[in-house]
């Protein structure tokens, strides 16, 4: 059933019409065009350099291993969020699900445990909320600086293998910059049952 307008819907279409009015079609149209010019002397004139990363798994199957630990620095954390996530997603479906073990329970051992250890400038530094720790995550963060101590990759190594057992296999993912990579894939090799995705792609 239709309505007729009321007095403050004609006046508001009123003042949008007089608004409309005063603008002159022909300069909008020649701004319009100017825009556009610009736009492709732009695109003309610059070269835009774009690098793509992911996805950030590797043939590895992380879920197939007693523990994880993820070495990274910088935006190298990216890799770390998506590794947390798949963790937590494991965690949620064995609460819901504790009487049929998956797929990655029948073929080999639980994922026990997942370590996150992020070397961050402190400028540089802000709250992630996809690392917020829960039971079995463990989040370390290391602000570096000047006069600021970097992070202690064999000091987390050895908790980890502390933690679940000298027969137990471990993952790690190591991604940051070229030297930092470096460092930690020499401690990493040196240990027994480590096996290690190093993200060292030249660009």
């Amino acid at each position: 059933m239709f309505s007729r307008p009321s007095e403050n819907a004609k006046k508001g279409t009123e003042w949008t019409e007089k608004l409309a009015s005063s603008l002159d079609p022909a300069k909008i149209e020649r701004d319009y065009d100017s825009l556009e010019r610009q736009e492709h002397d732009l695109q003309a004139s610059s070269d835009l350099a774009l690098r793509l990363e992911g996805p950030y798994f590797s043939p590895a199957d992380p879920a197939r291993y007693h523990a994880v630990v993820c070495f990274v620095a910088g935006t190298g954390v990216s890799g770390a969020i998506a590794i947390a996530g798949a963790f937590r997603a494991l965690q949620r479906s064995r609460e819901t699900n504790e009487s049929a073990p998956s797929i990655h329970e029948r073929l080999g051992p639980r994922w026990q445990t997942c370590t996150i250890a992020w070397s961050v400038r402190e400028s540089d530094y802000t709250d992630l909320p996809f690392l917020e720790p829960s039971p079995d995550l463990t989040v370390r963060v290391c602000l570096t600086g000047p006069g600021r101590p970097r992070q202690n990759i064999q000091e987390i190594m050895d908790e980890t293998r502390k933690k679940i057992g000298p027969d137990a296999s471990i993952w790690t993912y190591i991604s940051g910059p070229k030297g930092f990579i470096e460092n930690a894939k020499t401690i990493c090799k040196a240990m027994p049952l480590v096996d290690i995705f190093a993200a060292d792609w030249e660009v």
